[in-house]
């Protein structure tokens, strides 16, 4: 499980081996494999991050795309105005700009300061 300073979440990569006789042997070729696809993983974050960088919205459309989120339940209804408020007024200089990045960190910043990761639930 990776859990960045952004709150994405990935847990894409799994070890899984029988502990038979050879596990000593195996270890570092298994090791090797995990961290590559790591690493592959980390790219393919970077190049979609690069995409949301790239990709200007409207306050409108991202008013659209909050609702919609709290509609497929990934974002709390309690959290709507926390939301709202870091798009139209970001705590970071660096999400000004009106585009899809803002507009997710928009989302982590809301989270960062619920109650979320207090209790694991949300209120």
């Amino acid at each position: 499980m990776l859990i960045c300073d952004n709150l994405s979440f990935g847990g894409e990569i799994k070890l899984a081996r029988k502990p038979t006789r050879f596990i000593v042997r195996d270890l570092p070729n298994l090791v090797q494999q995990g961290i590559g696809r790591l690493m592959e993983k980390w790219y393919e974050q970077n190049v979609r991050f690069n995409r949301y960088e790239e990709r200007d919205i409207t306050d409108t459309l991202a008013d659209d795309l909050i609702i919609r989120a709290t509609d497929v339940g990934v974002c709390s209804n309690r959290l709507i105005p926390a939301v709202l408020h870091e798009w139209r007024e970001p705590k970071h200089e660096a999400f000004q700009e009106r585009n899809v990045w803002s507009l997710f960190n928009s989302f982590t910043e809301a989270l960062k300061d619920s109650s979320f990761f207090r209790d694991g639930t949300f209120r």
